[in-house]
């Protein structure tokens, strides 16, 4: 009989952790070593776990994977490691990590820092406020001789809240969070008024929220206490920036002051100016014009005298000529009231839309096309109660006459109308007057073909029920 082959020798026994994988594929050992603080790269890796698939047992992983979520004794005992020591061990501790996170320019996390600082203080300071020992609880109290604490020993967390809120303020200052710096400078300068640290960061954010006044306040106290030729280089550039700050903002309010006064005063002399004319003005929303096109205009396209100050001088209007038959437009930016509309047709017309629109070769010529304004009847008498609309109308202004007479004409109807007041129904009769308006401080004048005007009268006053 051949003799047997010996067994393998024995090797020595794995470590516990690693024959728990042995048998375990790739995607298993990987997760695993996840599980541990050195290999993880996200709180992410534990806390979705639970839905993996089969554990290499053959058990489901949902059940495996969340007792590893909740038992995962080395990142338990590293986050326990940030809350080991006195209080004042735990902030001190926050407090450098958030300078490291200061120094790497991480912001956010260092202000974070910072705060959880504070909180692991706030039994013996509370954030924002010196020492109390009212609010030690029992178990402080035992660590201080005699429920005393020693002089030194509150100075110094005294002087550990001061530090984190300075710097959480320095961080916020960075994420332009500048409420917050000056709510956090202003608990440490209610204490220390001279403190250089509390007082710049200070200034600083109210410069960023363009309060030099309050800058420049916060300041003075500590530069007084250094005095002047003491006092730090840059306590001193930022009190010139301030100066600098409110000078500019001084300036600008005096020439914003300024350009309101005159523009009321342009204001009321262009008023004055048109009530000097006798040129009637009105809003759309009070006398609507459904004949006007909506058209965008210019910012800059308004009603304004030659010399702004002077009622006297030219008048400017600008205008608008309107072509119905097309729907197009024309734009006067500045028109003289003392000028007539054939100076004006004379470098329009013929527009260049004529040979794609189509209108018969010479309609619009200056020889051959009437112009007409657009008038409106005021309110009858006693008509605040009534519900009478206002009447609209066309008067026909001759090419030759100034544009200022045209805007003083008026015409004159015999009417019979019925109206509501707050003492019931009645019969007014009279003469209703109709008046050339200039609407939103804009004219409009009509442009029809002579050969199509009275074709397109009798349109617009069937249209309007106007005779």
């Amino acid at each position: 009989m051949a003799p047997t082959a010996p067994p393998p020798a024995a090797g020595p026994a794995l470590p516990p952790a690693l024959a728990e994988i042995r048998n375990g594929s790739v995607d298993e050992v990987v997760r695993s070593m996840k599980q541990h603080p050195f290999f993880m790269t996200s709180q992410d890796e534990i806390d979705s776990g639970s839905n993996r698939g089969p554990h290499r047992d053959g058990s489901g992983g949902q059940e495996s994977n969340a007792g590893e979520q909740e038992d995962n004794v080395a990142l338990e005992a590293l986050k326990a490691l940030a809350y080991e020591g006195t209080r004042y061990e735990i902030a001190e501790n926050f407090r450098q990590q958030g300078n490291e996170c200061h120094a790497a320019r991480k912001w956010a996390d260092a202000v974070r820092f910072y705060t959880k600082g504070l909180d692991a203080l706030r039994a013996r300071a509370g954030e924002g406020q010196r020492h109390d020992e009212e609010n030690a609880t029992e178990e402080e109290r035992k660590e201080t001789d005699g429920g005393k604490m020693a002089e030194t020993e509150r100075e110094k967390v005294d002087t550990l809240v001061d530090a984190l809120l300075l710097n959480r303020a320095a961080g916020n200052l960075q994420l332009q969070n500048y409420r917050r710096v000056i709510n956090d400078t202003s608990v440490v300068l209610s204490h220390t008024p001279t403190s250089t640290k509390a007082s710049y960061r200070r200034a600083q954010a109210y410069l960023a929220l363009s309060q030099p006044s309050s800058a420049l306040s916060t300041l003075a106290e500590v530069i007084k206490h250094h005095s002047m030729p003491q006092a730090p280089p840059a306590l001193l550039s930022l009190r010139d920036r301030a100066q600098k700050q409110l000078q500019d903002q001084e300036v600008q309010a005096a020439a914003t002051a300024k350009r309101l006064a005159e523009e009321q005063a342009a204001a009321r002399a262009l008023q004055a100016a048109l009530t000097r004319h006798g040129i009637r003005t009105s809003s759309s929303t009070s006398s609507p014009s459904d004949t006007t096109p909506i058209t965008d205009l210019p910012d800059d396209t308004k009603m304004h005298l030659a010399s702004p100050l002077d009622p006297s001088s030219t008048l400017y209007i600008p205008t608008l000529l309107i072509y119905p038959l097309t729907g197009q437009t024309d734009l006067i930016k500045a028109l003289d009231v003392d000028s007539a509309v054939s100076s004006h047709l004379e470098y329009i017309l013929p527009p260049p839309w004529t040979s794609s629109l189509g209108p018969a070769d010479g309609e619009y010529t200056p020889g051959t096309v009437s112009c007409y304004l657009e008038t409106f009847s005021p309110p009858p008498p006693r008509a605040s109660h009534n519900t009478v609309q206002r009447e609209k109308g066309l008067i026909k202004i001759g090419q030759k006459v100034p544009i200022l007479q045209a805007l003083q004409g008026t015409q004159k109807k015999k009417t019979t109308t019925t109206a509501t007041n707050m003492r019931g129904g009645g019969v007014e009769e009279g003469e209703r007057e109709k008046r050339v308006e200039v609407q939103d401080g804009i004219l409009r004048i009509i442009v029809v073909p002579a050969s199509r005007a009275e074709e397109w009268l009798g349109n617009f006053k069937r249209r309007r029920g106007v005779a």
